[in-house]
């Protein structure tokens, strides 16, 4: 699958709260050209992007797809219904807990990666590409054309 080139400016740090995801949205939704999405690193991120959408009356997905994840069960109360990545919460937590206990009692192997599946949860949030926006193709990732 290609991987899409993303200018710096465009990837905005944040707390994991509402108002970090409004915030930094508004930085974006000020970018010229606007991102035509966002994902967020989680759906409170996403809550607030919404919220800086309605604010600057911009329709989601019309004008900007929006992608949660945890999948957080408002997720799919909202309008627009979030599209949003679960994960295995329970699994997440037993993972975990199983590996600090094994360290409580002496385990002293090197650090393991776990990796956990994830799936995504498509809802009302995101507008497919549409067949009329050309895009080009750089070093193996492909890109939005904006006229200047």
């Amino acid at each position: 699958m290609p991987r899409l080139a993303i200018a710096p400016e465009y990837i905005q740090e944040a707390t994991f709260e509402r108002q970090a995801g409004y915030s930094k949205t508004l930085l974006l939704l000020r970018m010229i050209p606007r991102p035509t999405a966002i994902f967020a690193s989680n759906d409170m991120i996403a809550f607030g992007a919404l919220q800086a959408f309605r604010e600057v009356g911009v329709r989601c997905p019309e004008d900007i797809s929006l992608i949660g994840f945890d999948d957080m069960e408002p997720a799919a109360l909202l309008n627009p219904e979030l599209s949003s990545v679960s994960q295995p919460g329970y699994q997440l937590g037993t993972t975990a807990a199983s590996i600090l206990l094994d360290r409580v009692n002496g385990d002293l192997s090197p650090p393991r990666q776990v990796v956990l599946q994830t799936a995504l949860q498509p809802r009302h949030s995101v507008m497919p590409v549409r067949k009329e926006d050309p895009v080009e193709t750089v070093k193996g990732s492909r890109k939005k054309l904006t006229a200047k």
